[in-house]
């Protein structure tokens, strides 16, 4: 995905940077790139899970054509790193449905339809829940109600969401934004500068 290009969304200052800041948009294409071009490769579980060989086979390659055809991973990679690159994290919820598919036993199943995402913004201002041992055990997250009149707290079980995180230690959930150092740079130093330039 081309994340500069993305024009028709409303977006944060730090994607305006991303867009109209050079050096910034270089720095992020250079730790994408190998995110992005990543090939993926589905293994065939062992025999002792799976002894039936053409069940093993079968189970294998829908998995294939379920992560690079229904559901192209090499995108959602992208935009995983494009989020938890700027903000520190990228939060998903993964979602599952039936489908028909040759491949199946019993010709239908579960697959995987697609990986929701959650933004930042939509957090709860204390998002991270921890059991007493210190693991994560829900993720808050703040939805409006269904005639919208007013906001709830949704607690997001641990076990249905994918958190990515950059440079996360210990229990810091939300890692650490890997451009936060140069915000203050390319977001207010460098315009000022540009201008003196044109002056």
């Amino acid at each position: 995905i081309d994340y500069r290009a993305d024009t028709a969304k409303d977006t944060g200052e730090w994607d305006e940077i991303a867009r109209s800041n050079p050096f910034v948009a270089a720095g992020l294409d250079f730790v994408l790139s190998p995110i992005r071009d990543a090939r993926l490769d589905v293994e065939e579980p062992s025999a002792d899970a799976v002894p039936d060989e053409a069940l093993r086979r079968a189970v294998t390659d829908f998995v294939r054509w379920n992560l690079t055809e229904r559901l192209p991973l090499a995108s959602f990679g992208a935009t995983a790193a494009h989020g938890f690159l700027k903000s520190g994290f990228a939060l998903f919820e993964p979602l599952f449905g039936t489908t028909a598919h040759p491949l199946l036993p019993g010709g239908s199943g579960f697959y995987l339809r697609s990986m929701a995402q959650r933004l930042p913004n939509s957090l709860h201002p204390n998002p991270w829940l921890e059991d007493d041992d210190g693991r994560l055990r829900c993720v808050r997250q703040m939805g409006p109600t269904a005639m919208g009149s007013r906001w709830l707290d949704v607690e997001l079980p641990v076990e249905q969401v994918v958190l990515f995180s950059w440079q996360r230690e210990g229990n810091n959930w939300q890692g650490r934004s890997a451009f936060r150092a140069v915000w203050y740079i390319a977001g207010r130093v460098m315009p000022e500068l540009l201008k003196l330039i044109g002056v």
